[in-house]
């Protein structure tokens, strides 16, 4: 049997450095800051929370050979000091967790990054 071209796993992460198969193949990739989480998605990508300071961090999502498919937009002003914490399924759906003072989670389309219906979690 073999693999889809896209199937992603061995996904694993240390600092900036993010390493995962893709049909069976090594793949590799440094990115700019250090990774806080990173998921394989059911859309053959990797969805990734890269660490920051003073709120920059960032989420990205990446098609299965590492190119860039999107890059999410925090739904909150800057001010407010929302981050990024992680990714998760809920449902068959995409969600991210961003944090502040309470957790608040966004349903993302794994296609485009947008996010929608941020709501308080627990």
């Amino acid at each position: 049997m073999s693999l889809k071209p896209d199937t992603i796993t061995d996904l694993k992460w240390s600092g900036p450095i993010l390493s995962w198969h893709a049909a069976g193949a090594p793949k590799h990739l440094e990115l700019p800051q250090d990774i806080a989480n990173a998921l394989v998605l059911h859309s053959e990508g990797i969805a990734v929370v890269l660490v920051g300071k003073n709120w920059d961090d960032r989420s990205l999502i990446l098609n299965a050979d590492g190119s860039m498919r999107a890059e999410l937009k925090k739904p909150f002003p800057p001010e407010e000091g929302i981050e990024f914490r992680y990714f998760m399924y809920e449902r068959e759906r995409l969600i991210v967790v961003l944090a502040r003072r309470n957790d608040f989670k966004c349903y993302v389309d794994e296609s485009t990054g947008s996010l929608s219906k941020p709501q308080e979690t627990r």
